[in-house]
């Protein structure tokens, strides 16, 4: 006669079942309140992304595809973004490259809502200012 197959319950004895039910529900409880507390810390000290320091700003308007203007501290400034490279649509003195104004039109649909918020690099500014 064939053995019958093991079961969840068989695996732990009687007086250990009442126990792992708690001990499953204290390890959910603990890994909520840690993803709660480190959310939390990153919202109020600002440094979300790995330390690095961030803020929101509002849109002023898009630029190009990679480029948006944004009011920080009252004043419209630049804003390049890290690791996108568009085609050029605003370079003075040189035609628009092909799918310029499609990315800066990409670009638009993204920045509809008027905050944002900035993640900066380590360095806040590039080598344009």
């Amino acid at each position: 006669m064939p053995t019958p197959p093991i079961q969840f319950g068989d695996m732990f004895p009687d007086h250990m079942r009442r126990y792992l039910f708690w001990f499953v529900i204290l390890l959910l409880l603990a890994g909520w309140a840690f993803f709660i507390q480190s959310r939390d810390d990153d919202e109020q000290d600002g440094s979300g992304a790995g330390g690095r320091s961030s803020r929101t700003v509002e849109v002023d308007r898009v630029v190009d595809g990679d480029t948006a203007k944004v009011f920080i501290d009252g004043e419209s400034e630049y804003v390049r973004y890290i690791g996108i490279d568009t085609p050029e649509s605003v370079a003075q003195g040189q035609p628009v490259e092909c799918f310029g104004q499609e990315s800066k039109n990409f670009n638009e649909s993204l920045l509809t809502v008027g905050e944002v918020r900035l993640v900066f690099d380590e360095e806040q500014r590039d080598q344009y200012g």
